[in-house]
C-alpha cells in the first residue's frame, strides 16, 4: 500500500504499525506528497518531512524524496541533504529532465520513482514510460501515479502505485478483476438488469452479495459496497501481476476507511488462498 505524508493520520500510523509487525509480506511505500500540497496550494519543508520519517514508529520499505514540483534542481538538492542526514529516500525522475540523469541516481540508490506523468497526454506519457524504462534497464524502477492497467504486461516494471480503485465511488461505477488482466466496470444498471455469470463469479469470490448493489446507499462512500467490491477486485490484480509479471502494484489511500477496505480485502483474499 502506498500514502502520502500529508494524509498520515496518527490513526492511520498506529494501524500500518500494527500491520507491520503482523504481515511478512507487507510493503509500505511512502509519498512525499509534495505533488498533493502543490495542487492544495500548500509546501512541505524539508524539515518537516524528515522529522516525520525521525519519529515514524516503523521504517516504511521504501520512502521517496521530497520533489519541488516543477523544480528538479531544488528537488536533487532535498535528495542530496536527506542523504547528508542519514536518510536513504528513492530519488525521483520527472518527466521532461535529461534521461542522463537516471544512471547518476543508481550510483546511491537502487531504486528510483520515474514521475510528472500525471496530467501528461496519453500518447506522450506511454512514450516518456517507454524512454526512462528503456534507460533503466531492468533496475528497480516505480512509475508513480501510473493507472495504465493494460500496458503493465507490456512494460513489466518493477513497481507502480494507483489510486484508480476508489475512481468507481466518485463516477458511480465499481469493478472486479477478470483474472486475465483487465479491470471490468460495473454500473448499478448492470446489476439491476443480470450480471454476467463472470461478475457473479467475482463477486463470489470477494464474499460480496451483488444483490446489495441494487440499493441507491451502496453506491456512496464509506464502508459500501461498491468500495469494497473495487478494493478486493484490485487487491486480486496487485496479487496476480505480481505472480505473474512480478510487478508491485501499490494501492494509494488516503483515510482511514480506505486502508481498512484495502487491508480486509487482502486478508480475506489471502486467506482463501
Amino acid at each position: 500500500m502506498l500514502c502520502a505524508y500529508p494524509y498520515m493520520s496518527k490513526q492511520i500510523i498506529e494501524k500500518l504499525y500494527k500491520i507491520e509487525k503482523e504481515e511478512e509480506h507487507y510493503k509500505f511505500l511512502l509519498d512525499s506528497g509534495a505533488f498533493t500540497a502543490f495542487n492544495a496550494g500548500k509546501t512541505i519543508t524539508l524539515d518537516e518531512y524528515c522529522t516525520f520519517l525521525e519519529k515514524l514508529p516503523f521504517t516504511p520499505w521504501k520512502y521517496f524524496t521530497l520533489d519541488v514540483i516543477g523544480d528538479p534542481v531544488a528537488t536533487q538538492k532535498n535528495y542530496d541533504i536527506m542523504i547528508k542526514r542519514g536518510f536513504t529516500p528513492a530519488p525521483i525522475f520527472t518527466y521532461g529532465e535529461d534521461l542522463s540523469i537516471i544512471d547518476e541516481m543508481y550510483k546511491t540508490s537502487d531504486f528510483i520513482g520515474i514521475g510528472g506523468l500525471v496530467g501528461v497526454p496519453s500518447n506522450k506519457m506511454i512514450l516518456a514510460v517507454d524512454s526512462a524504462l528503456k534507460k533503466v534497464r531492468g533496475r528497480k524502477a516505480h512509475l508513480l501515479g501510473f493507472t495504465r492497467v493494460e500496458y503493465l504486461k507490456y512494460f513489466k516494471p518493477y513497481s507502480c502505485d494507483s489510486s484508480s480503485w476508489e475512481g468507481g465511488a466518485r463516477f458511480g461505477f465499481t469493478e472486479i478483476y477478470n483474472l486475465k488482466g483487465r479491470m471490468i466496470k460495473i454500473k448499478r444498471k448492470d446489476i439491476l438488469k443480470k450480471p454476467s455469470f463472470e461478475q457473479i463469479a467475482a463477486f463470489k469470490r470477494y464474499n460480496i452479495d451483488y444483490r446489495k448493489l441494487g440499493k441507491k446507499e451502496e453506491w456512496s462512500g464509506g464502508l459500501s459496497t461498491i468500495r469494497k467490491t473495487s478494493a478486493n477486485g484490485w487487491v486480486e490484480l496487485a496479487g496476480h501481476a505480481e505472480r505473474k509479471i512480478k510487478t508491485k502494484i501499490f494501492l494509494a489511500f488516503a483515510t482511514n476507511t480506505a486502508l481498512d477496505l484495502l487491508y480486509d480485502a487482502y486478508t480475506h483474499q489471502k486467506g482463501n488462498k
